[in-house]
């Protein structure tokens, strides 16, 4: 099993270009402004005025919101999007929104944290929404984030100001602002979005590839994994399927080679079970053979490595440090 050379971290923060800085918990106090001091008349808005004023400006952000935000630097592009959902309660408004944020490699060169050119991250935010003199007051009451290598889950909640149109509402924080855009009508219900890493599962099929370059010896390593069994209960069994294409420039590549490609592809058999609290996943078996360019004859030494889940990603450690990352083929 050889890993792509190259690779470089995740990008981390967890809102970027306007949003890219981590918001303090803003601190709202329910309820009417205090009524202004002096005798009624002397040029103030009577208290039940200012609050009838307040509330019909809160209904206003009752509905379907988005908003969506692009940037791009030598490496990478970063694609961030939310959808919020916005209902009444009571006095207040109160709604949650879904932020995704996908990084994308524009130079082909995976990431560290999933082995891959791509990387999403998925958090819920629970929000309410207060009325105020200088405008509704948008707060942040929880999160929930989906477990990925590639985030650290850790979310510090906020809080905005909001400038309420009939299209559009600009939200705005010490550090910046951000403009929603009205999709439709508030849904009947807050809608609750589930991920496939909210309940993880072991059984089934994973998949793994990579690219790795000697000179001009380029290697493209594909693996089809199919598992059975529990993480946590065992005993876990499965195959691996691994093909590795090789191609040279023309004029180098090997007798073996075929129009300058050779490819080796074997079958393993692979069991793992738990124990002193973790689960070790051993080769046992050679399965299957075949080799373009098949080197010195020697006996096959199998592997062995330590294995955890985390969300929709399985996680391996094998001897000598060598960190491999399984996801779950395309739908």
């Amino acid at each position: 099993m050889t890993l792509a050379v190259g690779s470089r971290g995740p990008a981390r923060a967890p809102r970027g270009g306007a949003w890219l800085v981590l918001l303090a918990v803003a601190s709202c106090t329910p309820g009417s402004a205090a009524a202004p001091a002096g005798p009624a008349g002397a040029g103030a808005a009577a208290p039940t005025d200012v609050r009838l004023r307040d509330r019909l400006i809160l209904g206003r952000l009752i509905g379907t919101w988005r908003w969506v935000h692009q940037t791009r630097d030598l490496h990478t592009r970063r694609t961030e999007r939310e959808q919020w959902w916005l209902v009444p309660a009571g006095d207040l408004v109160v709604g949650r929104y879904l932020r995704e944020v996908e990084v994308a490699s524009v130079d082909g060169t995976p990431f560290r944290c999933n082995q891959d050119v791509r990387y999403l991250q998925r958090a819920l935010f629970d929000v309410v929404v207060e009325p105020s003199p200088a405008g509704p007051q948008v707060r942040e009451t929880a999160v929930r984030t989906e477990a990925s290598p590639c985030d650290h889950g850790f979310r510090r909640l906020g809080g905005y100001q909001a400038e309420v149109g009939t299209a559009l509402t600009r939200l705005r924080w010490p550090d910046g602002e951000a403009t929603l855009v009205r999709v439709g009508p508030a849904p009947a219900a807050l809608p609750d979005p589930r991920w496939p890493g909210d309940a993880p599962t072991l059984a089934g099929r994973w998949r793994w590839s990579a690219r790795s370059r000697d000179g001009a010896h380029a290697r493209d390593h594909a693996e089809a994994w199919d598992l059975r069994g529990d993480l946590m209960a065992g005993p876990i069994e499965g195959t691996v399927e691994r093909v590795v294409t090789s191609r040279w420039p023309a004029g180098a590549a090997p007798r073996c080679a075929h129009g300058g490609v050779a490819v080796r592809r074997e079958r393993v058999r692979v069991q793992g079970e738990r124990a002193a609290g973790e689960v070790r996943l051993r080769e046992v078996e050679l399965l299957a053979l075949s080799d373009d360019c098949p080197g010195p004859a020697s006996g096959r030494v199998f592997e062995e490595a330590v294995l955890e889940q985390l969300g929709d990603h399985l996680l391996l450690q094998w001897r000598g440090a060598r960190p491999q990352v399984l996801q779950r083929p395309p739908a």
